[in-house]
């Protein structure tokens, strides 16, 4: 009986981050099923979604600055050769996904025709 407790105990605290986020999420479900029987107001849905828009927008935040340390710190590891093949791959990386979505959305454009 022990033995199993403390494999239980062990399990728990091993994947504690995704039980407590699978509750959080559960949680969030029943807030949101349940507010929405009450029909609450504009300014009380505005509200409620208030911290969430604020985590999105920290979230968003956090992102550029850990992009552009990430790529300083890996070029600052390289050496000159390597780091140029780098650069010149990324270039031409960016260059055609810039251009394939470009294509994307003027065929998109055409065929669609917004504000027709």
């Amino acid at each position: 009986m022990n033995n199993n407790r403390s494999k239980c105990v062990r399990f728990l605290s091993r994947n504690a981050l995704i039980i407590s986020v699978l509750i959080g999420v559960a949680v969030g479900f029943a807030f949101g099923f349940g507010l929405r029987t009450l029909e609450p107001s504009s300014d009380a849905l505005t509200w409620i979604g208030l911290p969430g828009e604020i985590y999105m927008r920290l979230l968003k935040m956090t992102i550029l600055p850990l992009i552009v340390s990430s790529i300083i710190t890996g070029t600052a590891s390289m050496n000159a050769r390597t780091n140029g093949r780098l650069g010149a791959v990324s270039f031409c990386y960016i260059l055609v996904t810039a251009a394939v979505g470009a294509v994307i959305a003027i065929i998109l454009f055409f065929l669609m025709q917004p504000g027709n």
